[in-house]
């Protein structure tokens, strides 16, 4: 009967902590899993309401290999709101002046924002009509990532500022450079995939193509190219990835890479010139005043578009046009003629609805359930062992008694 008794006991107390650990687990994955897509939602979200929705954008702009009119290139902009009709705008650079504004993103490879960010803002501002003529535009792939020290010393290297311009050159005689990336490796590698391709082919209306393209196809942070029904860890079923920036990166050279040497690329990351742009796009991103806060970081001008509310971020083509005329100004009397994409870019950002939280009370309730299961389970199993201990003092007791009587 003890037996049957020790082993009840032991299948209840084993059930107890099984189901408590389940529930830990449950309530850590449901709040994780919301919390680390809760920002990517809120930017898809913003796009997708509001009278500025520019959501039909996503597949057209710089991506067509050809460029039609002016009417076809504003089409995303059909719906919603009064929009001033589409006319021509005769826009001239004025001479003698540096007119153009400088657009600085620094964002990194897998990122999930920065991607977000890429396919639904900056490929539609560089996309519309005129902005290329006014805009200078660079990327500074590096984000969240470190040089460090593998045992054999830092790489050494010098950095020389000419204006805008930094160039950081390596000792050969020092050890090699290594990174450590927020994403792993492969991140690492789309980041000096887009520095070699932006700086071996200057012009944006090559690089920005290619580099866009490894943005959008490339698998980020809890993607993986197959869906994976049951992990969920797979890409979704609207926006298919396609692999490590690696992967996807040979394939968007050969499809966008107008004129491109896919060998002088590949040469460029393996060399030291590859290591020496990521070192650059290091120092460049530890100068920023004031430091990099989220990702992606834009600068436009000397105006950080991220502070003081990060909504802002979506009125970046609002921003360069307003920069453009505050530049212009004083070498033109009356209006300052601005490209025809000026005049349709929204003036405010996204209405961004309210998102629920995680059920918060849902998830409190898995974990005070395992809390209590974990409880009882502990204090059955103190009772059973105290129970149990004093059953065999008893049972000693019993023999010792039968053995003096026997005496």
């Amino acid at each position: 009967m003890r037996a049957e008794g020790k082993g009840v006991g032991s299948a209840v107390v084993s059930v107890l902590f099984s189901t408590s650990l389940l529930l830990f687990a449950c309530a850590y994955h449901f709040k994780t899993r919301f919390e680390g897509t809760a920002s990517v939602r809120s930017l898809t979200r913003s796009f997708s309401s509001g009278p500025n929705n520019i959501s039909a954008a996503k597949g057209g702009g710089v991506f067509q290999k050809g460029h039609g009119s002016q009417v076809d290139q504003l089409s995303w902009l059909a719906g919603g709101g009064n929009q001033i009709p589409l006319q021509a705008v005769d826009f001239k650079t004025p001479d003698g002046v540096d007119y153009h504004v400088d657009v600085e993103v620094y964002m990194e490879s897998q990122d999930p924002s920065s991607q977000i960010f890429t396919e639904w803002v900056l490929v539609q501002v560089v996309g519309a009509p005129g902005l290329l003529d006014i805009v200078r535009l660079k990327l500074i792939p590096w984000g969240q990532a470190a040089l460090i020290d593998t045992g054999k010393g830092k790489a050494v290297y010098t950095v020389e500022q000419q204006g805008n311009f930094t160039n950081v050159t390596l000792d050969p005689s020092g050890p090699p450079p290594s990174f450590l990336c927020q994403h792993g490796p492969s991140e690492c590698e789309g980041n000096v995939w887009m520095s070699c391709v932006q700086e071996l082919y200057p012009d944006v209306l090559q690089w920005f193509r290619v580099t866009t393209c490894i943005q959008a196809r490339s698998c980020v942070e809890g993607q993986a190219p197959t869906v994976d029904s049951v992990a969920h860890t797979g890409s979704r079923a609207s926006h298919p990835c396609g692999g490590q920036p690696s992967e996807v990166a040979p394939g968007c050279v050969k499809e966008f890479g107008i004129d491109m040497d896919i060998g002088a690329i590949r040469t460029c990351i393996q060399s030291r010139m590859g290591s020496e742009l990521l070192l650059r796009n290091m120092v460049e991103t530890e100068a920023l005043d004031p430091p990099m806060q989220s990702m992606p970081w834009v600068v436009v001008g000397d105006q950080v578009l991220n502070l003081p509310n990060q909504s802002n971020l979506f009125l970046l083509g609002k921003a360069i046009c307003d920069t453009y005329v505050r530049k212009i100004q004083p070498y033109v009397n009356g209006t300052v003629p601005r490209p025809l994409g000026c005049y349709y870019f929204p003036t405010s950002p996204p209405y961004m609805p309210e998102i629920p939280r995680a059920n918060d009370f849902g998830i409190s309730l898995l974990w005070a359930i395992g809390g209590v299961s974990f409880v009882s389970g502990v204090m059955i199993l103190i009772c059973w062992k105290y129970h149990s201990s004093i059953g065999s003092k008893g049972d000693d007791y019993g023999d010792d008694d039968g053995q003096s009587q026997g005496w």
